[in-house]
């Protein structure tokens, strides 16, 4: 089931943000603040997934966000997709296709142009959700920090299918 986000929730998203950091290092830096950083400041709407009352999966709508200049809005505010992650004992069900197809409807209800970024390395699960839904990617650019490995970082940026 998928349902808004409700604050009562934040504790167990940053578990179950947990369980995905040490599976697979997302986020590659483990923020400072989970809370803070599961509802940016820019956050228009959160959504979960459960099942049997546990979270499974995540997802935010931010408004506008680091994008590069000349991504196209097609007339439209912009909204970035943020945060999107399932947790290991659910990926390979479709939680995170669902959790995608929920945020487009609301952004086609809502007038919204959606882009979203895949933060490399290690982004080839998301890319491959992303596409699967008929995502295409759109632009990159190589941010100004690194990996904890000392490797620079790029990011992809996808727009939805039209």
């Amino acid at each position: 089931m998928i349902r808004n986000r409700v604050a009562a929730d934040v504790p167990r998203c940053i578990e179950a943000l947990a369980e995905v950091h040490q599976a697979g290092h997302y986020p590659i830096f483990w923020p400072e603040d989970p809370a803070k950083w599961l509802s940016p400041s820019n956050l228009l709407e959160a959504w979960i997934a459960e099942r049997s009352s546990a979270i499974v999966g995540h997802v935010v709508l931010v408004a506008g966000g680091d994008v590069p200049d000349g991504l196209p809005s097609h007339g439209q505010p912009l909204a970035t997709v943020k945060r999107l992650f399932v947790t290991p004992t659910a990926r390979r069900q479709g939680v995170g296709e669902r959790l995608l197809a929920h945020v487009q409807a609301w952004a086609v209800r809502s007038e919204l142009s959606l882009v979203l970024d895949v933060v490399g390395p290690g982004g080839d699960a998301a890319i491959s959700l992303y596409e699967r839904a008929g995502w295409r990617q759109t632009a990159s650019a190589t941010v100004d920090w690194t990996t904890p490995e000392g490797h620079p970082v790029t990011v992809r940026y996808f727009r939805p299918p039209e």
